[in-house]
Order: structure tokens, then C-alpha cells, then sequence
């Protein structure tokens, strides 16, 4: 059975406590129980994790090379800040993919399918 890591960066255990009016009411608990009942209807293992650690989201992004088939991650502020964390992501040599605010009200009751891939590469031109 394909297995995907999905990787939750810094604050993300707050999720449903902090700016419940940004965030939304779920907690990081409610997305990973979307997230299982999602990957059991496409017969997917996943292992779900969080971190409020650089260095963590990049040991979990190198052991994905040799333990996983995809990466789906929300690095929160990393996400617009980590070199490190955007070089791990290009030697992982898997899919991955980029979720960020699919939690939020907007995005209520979203699952593993509605995510943007990510591209490390600038754009052609």
C-alpha cells in the first residue's frame, strides 16, 4: 500500500484554539481523522505528523525519500521562509504536494485531494 507523509509545521497543533475566525474550529486532530478516512477510500497509509521545528520537517523530509511514495506538507511560515525545508523537498525525488489554509473556513471540511502541487523550480521565461 502507497504510504504518504503528511507534515504540519509550526502553530499547526493550535489549530482550533488560535484565530478560530482565521483557522477555523477544527482542530489538528479533526484534519488528521479527514485525512485517514480519505486515504482509506484510496487504500493509502499515512503517517501524520507535526512540528514546531525546522530541522524536524527536514530529518521527516529525508526519511520520506526512503519510507514514503508522496509528501503532502503544510510548513505554515516556513513555508515562505525555509531554504532548508525547499532543498530537502528538491533531493526527496517523490511527489509533493503544498497545503496551506486548506483548513480554513474557505476550506471546510477539505481532505488529501485538495491540495496545490508545489514546484521548487522558478517558472520558465
Amino acid at each position: 500500500m502507497p504510504t504518504v507523509f503528511i507534515l504540519n509545521g509550526p502553530n499547526l497543533n493550535l489549530l482550533g484554539v488560535r484565530e478560530p475566525a482565521t483557522y477555523g474550529y477544527d482542530t489538528l486532530a479533526d484534519v488528521e481523522q479527514r485525512c485517514l478516512a480519505r486515504a482509506a477510500a484510496l487504500d493509502l497509509a499515512i503517517e501524520f505528523r507535526q512540528t514546531n521545528h525546522e530541522g524536524q520537517l527536514v530529518d521527516w523530509i529525508h526519511e520520506a525519500r526512503e519510507a514514503a511514495d508522496g509528501i503532502i506538507i503544510n510548513a505554515g511560515a516556513f513555508t515562505h521562509t525555509s531554504v532548508a525545508i525547499l532543498d530537502a523537498l528538491n533531493a526527496a525525488d517523490l511527489p509533493v504536494c503544498r497545503s496551506s489554509r486548506c483548513i480554513s473556513p474557505t476550506f471546510s471540511g477539505a481532505s488529501v485531494s485538495a491540495t496545490i502541487p508545489m514546484s521548487a523550480s522558478p517558472p520558465a521565461g
